[in-house]
């Protein structure tokens, strides 16, 4: 792709002509294609670009860390990339260490090697890196947000925005880009480990 950090969704007509054309962009990496009056919803367009756009965030996120987690246990890197990618779906250090079959106190001291932040932080920035994205749109309420991420009410999910991002949800929502907001993600918790990594 030209633009491999840009989330891309097809949306055309089904006609014998685009079969081809769809498995050629297939091998570029688009993986979303909505079909004209068949799948196009507008709720099914919203999720589907949200979730495209969460991708492309993701794919940064991973970027970020990928030097100096390199030298961990497949597992463990598999384990963060799933925290990374779908940040509901582990909610706490011991999931992440059952989902790379390891006990909580390896994974901490992988965690600490590598120079980051301990898990219980990590998992805690890649929700709120997360939710800064599905705050861009306008169409969720910040309950909305807490919800989709796991978070049973708004408010601890507000402190939590504050501790990573140092303002609240509602500030978030307008006050950073995606472009800032990894850079505030790299200079507060990446910094270190991609010095270790330089110095290893």
């Amino acid at each position: 792709m030209l633009f491999p950090s840009l989330p891309l969704v097809v949306y055309t007509r089904l006609r014998p002509q685009t079969v081809p054309v769809f498995l050629r962009l297939g091998q570029t990496g688009i993986r979303e294609v909505i079909v004209a009056d068949h799948d196009d919803h507008p709720d099914r367009l919203i999720d589907l670009l949200l979730s495209a756009a969460a991708r492309a965030v993701s794919r940064r996120l991973m970027r970020e860390i990928e030097d100096v987690v390199r030298i961990w246990p497949g597992e463990l890197r598999w384990a963060v990339e799933t925290m990374i990618r779908e940040p509901a779906s582990l909610h706490t250090v011991q999931e992440l260490a059952d989902r790379a079959r390891m006990d909580r106190r390896t994974c901490a001291r992988w965690f600490t090697k590598a120079g980051l932040p301990p898990p219980s932080v990590m998992l805690m920035v890649f929700r709120i890196a997360y939710a800064h994205r599905l705050l861009q749109d306008p169409g969720y309420t910040i309950e909305d947000v807490a919800t989709r991420l796991g978070y049973s009410k708004a408010r601890p999910f507000a402190q939590h925005v504050k501790e990573v991002f140092g303002m609240t949800p509602g500030e978030l929502r307008v006050s950073l880009t995606p472009e800032a907001a990894i850079t505030k993600l790299r200079e507060r918790y990446f910094s270190s480990g991609r010095t270790a990594a330089t110095a290893g």
